[in-house]
């Protein structure tokens, strides 16, 4: 009678484990999905915000966006993108509000590659994008000028 009981209980134990599992599988695609969303929106708004306040477009209430945005940053990020900020933010720090030559504009196209490259990881699952391909096509050049001394 046990083995009657367990031969026809089998059956049962085992799709509901497969059931369980393939839930347990779809919740984390389903989450994987949420974030990598939500980073998109994110970066986005951020990208938007940080590019006016850096192009002479800003007002207190892009600035006030921006250091929401900022605090959101090491929210919502991947220690790289977080990294890869600072890098332009340090890059443009040391630049200050004078115009870049045809070497620094090169130099910040580079940090700002890497930059979206990392985002792009972030937000999608496979990108064949390199850091020389983005940086060719990144709209900077000669005599850009930064709108605030404080380019974080």
């Amino acid at each position: 009678m046990l083995e009657e009981l367990l031969n026809s209980s089998l059956p049962i134990v085992i799709t509901a484990i497969g059931g369980v599992v393939a839930y347990a599988v779809q919740k984390s695609i389903d989450r994987k999905n949420t974030i990598a969303s939500m980073r998109r929106d994110f970066y986005s708004e951020f990208l938007d915000t940080w590019l006016m306040r850096h192009t002479g477009k800003s007002d207190p209430d892009i600035d006030s966006t921006y250091s929401r945005l900022r605090l959101r940053l090491y929210v919502v990020s991947s220690d790289e993108v977080i990294r890869a900020f600072f890098e332009v933010s340090s890059y443009l720090d040391k630049i200050g509000r004078r115009a870049l030559s045809v070497e620094e504009a090169n130099d910040l196209k580079k940090l700002l590659a890497k930059l979206i490259l990392y985002i792009r990881k972030d937000c999608y699952e496979k990108s064949d994008l390199h850091v020389d391909e983005v940086t060719r096509y990144m709209p900077i050049g000669g005599a850009i000028r930064k709108n605030h001394n404080n380019g974080n």
